[in-house]
């Protein structure tokens, strides 16, 4: 359903392009405006060309974010958060196009007609848009398209004009005739589709380039899927955080993953026992040593981190590696950052074994007060606490939040991942 907050969001974006006097129209679902039983769907809308600057200031200055360009350069997509979800426009300049390839000019906005204060195409423009995109872009006729074309009133030789200059006469005949018979499904679509590419050779070359551009983005075996990492002291809320933002993921349709990427279990090396070992000796405190014992410490410690360290890079060559190249985004409990937590390492090795992983697409610092930390996890110390802090605090980060509220941090930091997969992913 769609909600009052969302549509309200919508109507001002576009109230504000009415008093700027922004050449646009709706294309089709929109309906969700004038309905609140409808879901509230992205708005498809085109913009003349001399207008699109400043619309793009206008959606800006409302809070809106502009996605990275997609393989159609004639596109261009702004989304906004709100109550954790997305309202958006999906923009096509100077006309109405597929895959690059315009169908409907700049004429459009000549014949736009108001409705309800939002601009919309015009009845005959709509019909010929809906055919038109029907046939090329989707290749068949959806129901609530259909049925809009059957009863949308219209001047039947002007579309039919149209669609003659876009496939051909005998085309546009058979499309007028099946629209009053209602049976525009029974058409192959796949003989206007071939007549309109070979009209104009120019359109065989604009496709060619369009699905370079598409192979690149969507088909690419080396791309890599976002690597979201939650680090943090102990007690901070990882791990529930990162529950969370699996199951916020999965509420939106995205695929992802959660990886345990600290030195604590999960390894691929036999090396638990021994990690368990590092870690009580960590724990444990010495009054006074000599300085030949504690040299002798620091060269074991540094050539044990060296193992666990191999351990986390196996870790992510096998484990995520394989689920980003998969499309999976994967949200990291820790990544690595146990690294520079060790005892008794320097930290200029410290610093060159976090160079060698891969820099995660998004990284959150969780900390708060450290005796708020100690009541989270009493068996650790006050003085272990203030440690980790000093240490995670000499880096940078993405994002920064002191976990006070729970619910309302969860949100906030699920609204900032959703918005950068928006903007960088899909």
């Amino acid at each position: 359903m769609a909600t009052t907050e969302k549509v309200e969001q919508l109507l001002a974006a576009l109230t504000a392009f009415n008093k700027a006097s922004i050449k646009y129209c709706l294309l089709r679902n929109y309906e969700f405006l004038f309905n609140y039983s409808l879901n509230a769907e992205s708005l498809d809308a085109s913009i003349s060309k001399e207008s699109m600057s400043k619309a793009h200031e206008i959606l800006i200055f409302q809070g809106f974010s502009e996605r990275k360009q997609q393989f159609s350069l004639c596109h261009r997509s702004y989304f906004k958060i709100v109550e954790l979800d997305k309202i958006s426009f999906d923009i096509q300049i100077g006309g109405v196009y597929w895959n690059d390839l315009l169908y409907l000019t700049e004429e459009i906005f000549q014949r736009r007609i108001a409705k309800d204060n939002v601009f919309v195409l015009s009845n005959n423009d709509l019909v010929l848009m809906l055919i038109t995109h029907s046939i090329l872009g989707k290749r068949y006729f959806k129901s609530k398209y259909q049925r809009i074309i059957n009863n949308q009133f219209c001047d039947e030789n002007d579309v039919y004009v149209s669609l003659a200059k876009l496939f051909n006469k005998s085309i546009a005949a058979r499309l007028m005739q099946l629209r009053r018979e209602n049976l525009l499904p029974i058409i192959n679509p796949y003989y206007p589709l071939i007549v309109f590419l070979v009209k104009k050779p120019s359109r065989l070359i604009t496709i060619g380039k369009l699905s370079v551009r598409w192979i690149r983005q969507r088909k690419n075996i080396f791309r890599l899927a976002p690597l979201v990492s939650i680090v943090g002291p102990d007690g901070a809320g990882k791990s529930s955080l990162t529950n969370y933002l699996y199951w916020f993921l999965q509420s939106k349709g995205r695929k992802s993953v959660v990886v345990y990427a600290g030195r604590g279990r999960n390894h691929l090396l036999p090396i638990t026992a021994l990690g368990r070992k590092y870690k009580r000796a960590e724990k444990h405190k010495e009054n006074s040593v000599s300085n030949t014992y504690y040299f002798k410490k620091k060269v074991i410690y540094t050539i044990s981190s060296i193992i666990f360290t191999l351990d986390l890079f196996l870790r992510y060559f096998i484990t995520i590696l394989p689920q980003r190249l998969a499309g999976n985004i994967v949200l990291t409990d820790r990544y690595c950052t146990d690294i520079v937590l060790m005892k008794y390492v320097p930290f200029s090795i410290k610093r060159i074994y976090l160079f060698l992983f891969p820099r995660p697409s998004l990284s959150i610092y969780l900390y708060n007060n450290v005796e708020i930390l100690h009541q989270r996890r009493l068996e650790e110390s006050v003085e272990e606490l203030k440690r980790q802090m000093e240490i995670f605090e000499k880096f940078s980060y993405d994002l920064k939040l002191e976990t006070n509220a729970q619910e309302e941090n969860q949100e906030k930091i699920a609204a900032f991942v959703f918005r950068y997969l928006l903007r960088n992913w899909h």
